[in-house]
């Protein structure tokens, strides 16, 4: 599974019969049995051996009871004293129960829907009663012999390979009378493999019933729908796709960013042009009060030059400022100079005005 290399290979004689997985809890020694599967396993995609179904089945008949006697006598010779194990044994026409392997662990499927409802116990709770709650633990039966319902976890098989274009059949499973939970990861953009093996699993169904008929027919259900649950396309494909895809989005940015640049520009040169004409107006309406000639053509030549820069692209908005700061001396003075000159030439006009009136009544003689 880890994807290393092996540089040794251990034979051993081929176990036939049915496989059964046994989930078992110990407290201080004492072993109970809480749970016992049958796996349902067949050929698929190549693979010999694909999870189809792991079903509750009760320890009550004589083959499953002595395989729930052999795995505590197992762990038993092992010294388990505490804790929770999932331990597969096949039931083989040569030996009776030959052990698989033994998982210090609880079952990795979620079976927790499907004991409440078909045993009254779990495997989880259980092993929590062992280590805090010991009489609780010594009231749960030795073996699970009576099931309350029947119940299963159906493993969906994936016969397809590739990007998921749709996930088709859920609606149906969930309209399932026996349906208790639809755990169904994946979804439209995902990658789906075929499935050679449980984790390659597409997901999986709880079902549980009072009638084992039904039960068995939404199983057989769910079987024929897996066959085409999944619409996919294939990977080369859309990774073509993508790469064409990559490329249009690398053109449009890269026009979108000339577009852009260009009217940049334009707006730029627009902006830059307004600014100009307003301080070109903003200049011939001081024009009156300048008196030097000079003034007048270096304000008007630097005004061309400005115009011209904005023809040439070259136009910046520092550049305007400078021009406005750089003139506004000029104009600030020849204005001080107008301003002066305004007031001394009405302060003049008003000491005449003031003599005038003053002296004018000596002039002008008194009727006789």
């Amino acid at each position: 599974y880890e994807g290393g290399i092996n540089d040794a290979v251990l034979v051993q004689e081929y176990a036939d019969g049915e496989e059964f997985a046994v989930d078992t809890v110990a407290m201080d020694g004492d072993i109970k049995v809480v749970a016992l599967w049958r796996y349902r396993k067949f050929s698929a995609n190549g693979a010999p051996f694909v999870y189809q179904c792991t079903e509750l089945v009760s320890s009550a008949g004589e083959r499953e009871s002595e395989i729930c006697n052999y795995c505590v006598d197992i762990l038993k010779a092992q010294n388990l004293q505490w804790g929770p194990t999932h331990t597969e044994i096949k039931y083989t026409s040569r030996f009776g129960p030959a052990l698989i392997e033994i998982n210090a662990r609880w079952h990795a499927q979620n079976t927790f829907p499907v004991m409440v409802q078909c045993l009254n116990v779990d495997a989880v709770s259980a092993a929590l009663d062992a280590y805090f709650d010991p009489e609780s633990f010594r009231t749960l039966p030795r073996r699970p012999d009576r099931l309350l319902k029947h119940g299963m976890i159906v493993h969906l098989v994936s016969y397809s390979e590739g990007v998921i274009r749709e996930v088709r059949h859920l609606d149906l499973i969930r309209s399932l009378p026996s349906l208790v939970l639809l755990d169904m990861p994946l979804d439209v953009g995902d990658r789906v493999s075929k499935t050679v093996d449980i984790r390659t699993d597409s997901g999986y169904v709880l079902l549980c019933n009072d009638n084992n008929a039904q039960l068995q027919s939404d199983f057989e259900y769910i079987i024929q729908l897996q066959k085409t649950m999944f619409d996919v396309e294939d990977e080369e494909e859309v990774d073509h796709k993508q790469d064409r895809s990559d490329e249009m989005d690398s053109a449009i940015v890269e026009e979108i960013t000339r577009d852009n640049f260009e009217i940049g520009i334009e707006v730029n040169n627009m902006d830059n042009m307004m600014e100009v004409e307003d301080i070109k107006e903003d200049m011939e309406g001081r024009n009156e009060y300048l008196n030097s000639a000079s003034d007048i053509e270096k304000i008007d030549n630097s005004i061309r030059q400005l115009e011209y820069d904005v023809d040439e692209e070259y136009v910046s908005e520092t550049r305007i400022t400078s021009f406005v700061k750089g003139n506004g001396a000029v104009l600030l003075s020849r204005l001080r100079q107008v301003a002066l000159s305004a007031i001394m030439k009405v302060s003049i006009l008003y000491l005449l005005g003031s003599i005038f009136v003053l002296t004018f009544p000596l002039f002008v003689k008194a009727p006789s």
